[in-house]
């Protein structure tokens, strides 16, 4: 999370403009295992017990794929469903 928080903020700091709202994923949670033994990643629980607090961001076509790129191959980018309703792009372990 701590990276894609960098990511965010170099987006913005280089000129993307950020809006953001708070939203609640259910059935997922923060795993224990971390990416490259460094980064937080989601994982898929199936529980509604599970949820995870957080934000979404309205990000351009080209923002998403520049996202794809600095996530790289340690992460798959995945559509869910939020507690809302609505749709989001959240990032797994691939």
């Amino acid at each position: 999370m701590e990276r894609f928080k960098t990511f965010l903020f170099k987006l913005r700091f280089y000129g993307g403009h950020l809006r953001g709202r708070e939203a609640i994923l259910v059935g997922y949670q923060i795993s224990p295992k971390k990416v490259m033994e460094s980064y937080l990643v989601i994982e898929v629980t199936n529980t509604r017990e599970n949820a995870i607090n957080g934000m979404v961001y309205k990000l351009e076509q080209y923002e998403l794929q520049k996202a794809d790129l600095y996530e790289g191959t340690a992460y798959k980018r995945i559509q869910v469903s939020l507690k809302s309703g609505s749709s989001a792009w959240v990032y797994i372990k691939a």
